[in-house]
């Protein structure tokens, strides 16, 4: 097997387990980290034994890299996703994919017209769980899907400075509700801030049809963390924990 020469850019928390998880995988080989931290960089770089820099691009200049991990900050993302499509580099970006839907859609755009694969790291969409559940419900197991209600609480774990609850939690389970039921075509949502610069707790509606909807409540404020989805159905109730 061709292993894929990786590089991660952005070596915080998240970006870190980047790092670590392709040091794991066998089609994998990660060659450098990037961090405009350079004892974060020099850290990461020291751990897996690999190149390490602060600059994006001397790392494309120097490393035969095919593929990226962008684990920065999320204000960062599109100039840094960019940079990687100018340079011809396949992305997996960390959710959120960009800070603006405009953004978004560019560098979408950019990825589609230079042939190169672009993902966002939607991680929920890969557990076991959820994709028992999405069998079950193709499956029609538990009859007509009437709602699917997702909570997502506990305490702020990492320093964020440049997004609240919703684009750092509750994307996943925007992001499962679609999987699972389809897109929305109407949302609703109530947000507050109550410890947090950005919002730290919402409740959030989503109407697939006339008959199926959707439920998220997220916050960063329980002392309890709980991550659990519950469909119900004409015929059954699946609690995925």
């Amino acid at each position: 097997m061709k292993k894929v020469n990786v590089a991660v850019i952005g070596v915080g928390n998240w970006g870190y387990n980047h790092a670590r998880i392709y040091r794991e995988l066998a089609s994998a080989n990660l060659v450098a980290v990037v961090d405009k931290n350079p004892k974060k960089a020099a850290k990461a770089g020291g751990d897996f034994n690999v190149k390490w820099y602060t600059d994006i691009q001397e790392m494309f200049e120097k490393e035969e890299v095919e593929a990226v991990s962008i684990a920065t900050p999320t204000k960062t993302h599109v100039e840094i996703a960019l940079l990687a499509i100018e340079n011809k580099k396949h992305l997996l970006i960390e959710k959120p994919i960009t800070e603006k839907t405009d953004d978004a859609l560019k560098v979408v755009k950019e990825a589609e017209k230079n042939k190169l694969k672009l993902m966002v790291g939607h991680v929920e969409r890969f557990n076991p769980g959820v994709k028992h559940l999405k069998e079950f419900l193709d499956k029609g197991e538990i009859g007509k899907v009437l709602a699917a209600t997702a909570k997502r609480l506990g305490m702020q774990w990492t320093v964020l400075t440049d997004v609240g609850v919703i684009k750092d939690l509750a994307i996943h389970d925007i992001d499962l509700i679609r999987y699972l039921l389809g897109d929305p075509v109407e949302v609703f949502a109530y947000t507050g801030k109550y410890r947090h610069s950005y919002e730290d707790y919402a409740y959030i509606l989503l109407k697939i049809n006339e008959t199926t909807f959707g439920f998220i409540e997220v916050n960063w404020l329980s002392p309890s963390k709980v991550r659990k989805l519950t469909v119900t159905g004409s015929n059954g109730l699946i609690h995925l924990d």
